[in-house]
């Protein structure tokens, strides 16, 4: 059986991207749509926003966050603009 994913959304910030290079990056705000939408089991997703809630420099708040269905169709969208390559971050697409 196939484990259900899920994304986060910001209510300000839009949806969680990733961390890289020791920041947090959300779509459209990062405006690196390429590296398209992260993925969560449920209790990956609510023990993110724990995380990001209670850094204390953060001005997160936990209500601030939604746990969604992890949307395949719009990550696939997104991804389409660039190449993804795990090891070594976001490479545009030569065209």
């Amino acid at each position: 059986m196939e484990t259900m994913r899920f994304q986060i959304r910001h209510k300000r910030l839009g949806l969680y991207q990733g961390e890289f290079i020791g920041m947090a990056f959300w779509h459209p705000m990062s405006k690196i749509s390429e590296a398209g939408i992260a993925d969560f089991t449920y209790e990956e997703a609510e023990n993110l926003i724990e995380f990001l809630s209670a850094v204390e420099f953060n001005c997160m708040r936990k209500n601030d966050f939604e746990i969604e269905p992890f949307d395949e169709k719009y990550h696939a969208k997104l991804v389409e603009k660039g190449c993804i390559c795990s090891n070594i971050g976001t490479i545009p697409k030569v065209t």
